[in-house]
């Protein structure tokens, strides 16, 4: 069984330490999980908790469309 795959895009660090992390979720099938909340994820540094100030789902409509045959 495949599981879902979380791919970090981009970072965005020049705030530091503030970093702005842009990833991508996609189920078994490679397909996008959409409408994902803060609860969905976990974010650690160096294996402990950390805090998160901001949380933004947003959908990246200029990817260019991906098909598999």
């Amino acid at each position: 069984m495949k599981a879902n795959l979380v791919r970090i895009d981009y970072l965005d660090n020049p705030k530091f330490p503030r970093v702005d992390v842009f990833v991508s979720v996609s189920d078994a099938n490679g397909l996008p999980i959409k409408n994902l909340t803060q609860d969905a994820f976990t974010l650690t540094e160096n294996s402990s908790p950390a805090s998160s100030e901001s949380f933004e789902a947003t959908q990246n409509k200029e990817q260019p469309l991906n098909l598999r045959m």
